[in-house]
């Protein structure tokens, strides 16, 4: 699977900002928007679909509660620190805020750029409300009355205006040069690609449970119907071989038992890839 691509080639650009850290400002804010917009995308093929979440709840159900907020915070602070102020604490910050004073000579690119950049500052206002009183700091009053002074709504759909609003600057300026940049970082599927490996070891699993009961159901913990599964392929299966069965068949119980819910999975997976450019 080929990497997401977040580290865009520097270039020159003559028709804005000659100097060399200007220059590199810019490539590396690009760079940081791309990676965010990474992140969202994973989030989103992670945990955005109801049968998803059942799959994964059934492979750990506290463990994916633990990833969902760790890049959840994480998505809120890359927001956050996108649109942060130019300095903070006497400390210079690498944000979209710098960007309008590389063109405060190109009077009508400087006003473009500089609307642009105040919608996006708004946009990721709730982000750095998050950051600033529950994620990089943990506000007393919020914390001892979550009603008296509540924080701002965050979701999907603040996170995906904000990185929109910050992708309108930098279409602007590739604008410049007449050129268009996409909002779809490449490669962007490692969460879609675990995803749909697990589903085909829980459809594994389930089969398996299920020719074992194909004649007479009974409990995952039957071990004697675990040895009559092994027998036909191992005439004298070792202990061990019919508890990993058992475990086998107890672990293909954990997950929802509709084959119709995961073999749709399977399709929207194998035609989201076959949508996908190629590399």
């Amino acid at each position: 699977m080929p990497a997401v691509q977040t580290d865009y080639p520097e270039r020159h650009y003559p028709d804005r900002a000659s100097t060399p850290d200007s220059q590199r400002v810019l490539h590396l804010l690009k760079n940081e928007w791309a990676h965010a917009e990474w992140t969202l995308q994973e989030f989103r093929d992670l945990f955005s679909d109801a049968e998803r979440l059942a799959v994964l709840n059934g492979v750990a159900g506290p463990l994916m509660a633990l990833l969902q907020d760790v890049l959840w915070e994480n998505l809120l602070l890359q927001v956050a620190r996108l649109t942060d102020p130019v300095q903070t604490a006497g400390h210079k910050n690498l944000t979209f805020q710098q960007i309008p004073a590389f063109f405060t000579d190109q009077r009508e690119k400087h006003r473009e750029l500089s609307a642009h950049v105040q919608a996006a500052v708004d946009a990721a206002a709730f982000a750095r409300d998050w950051r600033n009183r529950r994620i990089g700091h943990r506000d007393l009053e919020h914390s001892l009355d979550r009603q008296a002074k509540p924080l701002e709504k965050a979701s999907l759909e603040r996170v995906d205006a904000a990185l929109a609003a910050i992708h309108r600057i930098l279409d602007t300026i590739a604008r410049y040069e007449r050129a268009q940049l996409s909002r779809q970082p490449s490669g962007s599927d490692a969460a879609d690609a675990f995803f749909y490996r697990t589903l085909r070891l829980v459809t594994a699993v389930q089969l398996i449970d299920g020719i074992i009961d194909a004649d007479q159901p009974s409990e995952a913990t039957d071990f004697d119907a675990a040895r009559r599964f092994l027998e036909p392929h191992r005439p004298q299966p070792s202990s061990k071989m019919i508890e990993q069965v058992v475990e086998l068949r107890a672990a293909a119980r954990l997950f929802p038992r509709q084959p119709d819910v995961l073999a749709r999975q399977i399709v929207n997976h194998q035609l989201s890839s076959r949508d996908k450019p190629a590399e």
